[in-house]
């Protein structure tokens, strides 16, 4: 008997019924449901859960159901520009848990230039639709950063949090520049806890030290016994937003993390369905690009 006989192929999985159950279990968000399930096409109920984990308050529980395609339904973001900052968080949220998204070491620095060596997700959308400037500068053209909306900001500096936390030198590749974060604490912003974000931000992006990171804390903030440092931490199911200590940001997203990774070794579901009628077929699917490699 092969090793890997008990395997099944993961495109079996019907995203019919994996669609039904989930609006079943979820009645609040059928409203989103613009299509009759039972008339829609494989591609029309691969898009649809695209929408779905699109949602910030069901990204997570749409990647746990249809884990096998994660990264088709990613990849179906990369079409337009649309909703950048709810894709970015989004992927963001994602990356660490689900490695298919995003590798752990993306790029490769030459003499002679960065070259993209994945297909990934991640990559693609950061170098095409993420400008020079960073993901924050699509804020700042709108409106100054003293008066940016702290919830908005929560959302973009966490998931900028969250690329350092997985790749501290992606932002440098990318050439993203510390200025729009300086700019955020000592403009200064209104929110301690866009202030805190920003501060983690830079002190890992331009490698400062502990004991920097801080002094600069202190004297632009507080001390974590004497100021409070409220924090957007994601939505719940409802769409109210999870607020923490933003003074224990390192130590609640870890724990994320590892639950999640935990969640998915030890989950023993069998996602395909066995009914050859119902597989996906490649054509349904979306294809990663890859990004545009020079040679020399």
């Amino acid at each position: 008997m092969s090793l890997f006989s008990h395997l099944r192929d993961p495109l079996s999985l019907n995203p019919k019924s994996q669609l039904l159950e989930f609006t079943s279990n979820f009645p609040e968000w059928t409203s989103h449901v613009q299509a009759n399930l039972a008339d829609s096409s494989l591609s029309e109920l691969l898009s649809l859960a695209s929408k779905f984990l699109l949602l910030p308050s069901c990204t997570v529980i749409v990647a746990d159901a249809f884990r096998p395609l994660l990264l088709d339904l990613c990849a179906r973001w990369l079409k337009d520009s649309e909703s950048l900052e709810d894709k970015l968080s989004a992927l963001c949220l994602l990356l660490q848990p689900h490695t298919e998204i995003f590798p752990y070491v993306p790029f490769i620095r030459l003499s002679y230039g960065t070259f993209d060596m994945s297909n990934r997700v991640l990559s693609t959308f950061l170098q095409e639709f993420v400008p020079d400037s960073g993901p924050l500068s699509t804020i700042f053209m709108s409106v100054p950063p003293e008066t940016a909306p702290p919830s908005r900001l929560h959302r973009v500096l966490l998931a900028y949090y969250r690329i350092l936390m997985a790749n501290p030198e992606l932002p440098s590749w990318l050439d993203w520049p510390l200025e729009p974060l300086s700019r955020i604490f000592w403009t200064p912003h209104p929110d301690l806890g866009v202030r805190y974000l920003a501060v983690r931000c830079y002190a890992m992006q331009s490698g400062m030290s502990e004991a920097e990171r801080e002094k600069l804390e202190t004297t632009l903030i507080g001390s974590m016994a004497r100021v409070e440092c409220p924090l957007e931490f994601g939505l719940d199911r409802h769409g109210r937003p999870n607020v923490i200590d933003g003074w224990l940001l390192p130590v609640t997203e870890t724990q994320r993390i590892h639950d999640s990774r935990n969640a998915i070794v030890t989950d023993t579901r069998d996602f395909s369905t066995g009914q050859g009628d119902v597989s996906i077929k490649p054509f349904d699917l979306r294809r990663v690009l890859l990004a545009n490699i020079d040679t020399v």
